[in-house]
């Protein structure tokens, strides 16, 4: 890939991403530390930032780390399912850490102040399909979080518009929140749900 232009450089700021498909943080690469090994090659870029989604707990391991660069690092676990759930979660994901455990990686990383932002995805027929399911997995990072009901205007408004998209069968809802320092008091915590939806395509 050729480098941008000398004026362009300034403008440019990469931000990688760490998921499933990457494996940097799979459960098979723990014991080579494969996820910390690509964070700390990342961050050495003077000027780059990294967001982190992952299904596996142990990415706490790295907190120490991501403390000193707390501005550079957002950090996603990927919730899958409300936590009655946690029985089907476990056949269809086996390889990832259970629905708790990386509920208590998310309170880990809001008490150290850490910068946040919670995916709920895929949301899977029968496991999270119903507007009741997908207010569960709002609160269950809001609560888990301590979020004051000042700050969860984003995620009421959010909720009223996936109830009326899931009524669509065009629409498959995602929901991501971005963890945020609120000058309120809130510390770092889940304040803004985001939609990201995509229009399934229509059989012909």
């Amino acid at each position: 890939m050729r480098a941008p232009p000398c004026h362009l450089k300034a403008w440019i700021r990469p931000t990688p991403e760490f998921h499933k498909k990457g494996l940097a943080n799979h459960a098979v690469n723990v014991g080579t530390k494969c996820g910390h090994r690509c964070l700390e090659a990342i961050l050495s870029q003077t000027d780059w930032t990294v967001r982190i989604l992952t299904k596996n707990a142990s990415v706490k391991d790295d907190f120490h780390f991501i403390e000193k660069r707390r501005d550079r690092v957002l950090i996603g676990p990927s919730i899958t399912a409300p936590l009655y759930n946690r029985p089907a979660i476990q056949l269809l994901e086996p390889n990832t850490s259970s629905i708790q455990d990386r509920m208590l990686a998310i309170v880990e990383a809001a008490a150290r102040g850490l910068r946040m932002y919670a995916m709920s995805c895929p949301l899977l027929p029968g496991i999270a399909d119903s507007p009741k399911d997908i207010e569960r997995l709002v609160k269950l990072v809001e609560l888990r979080n301590g979020i004051a009901s000042e700050c969860t205007e984003g995620g009421a408004k959010a909720l009223r518009y996936l109830k009326a998209a899931l009524s669509a069968l065009s629409i498959r809802p995602a929901i991501r929140g971005q963890g945020e320092n609120q000058a309120r008091g809130c510390g770092s915590v889940v304040a803004e749900v985001k939609l990201d939806y995509h229009v399934a395509e229509r059989a012909t």
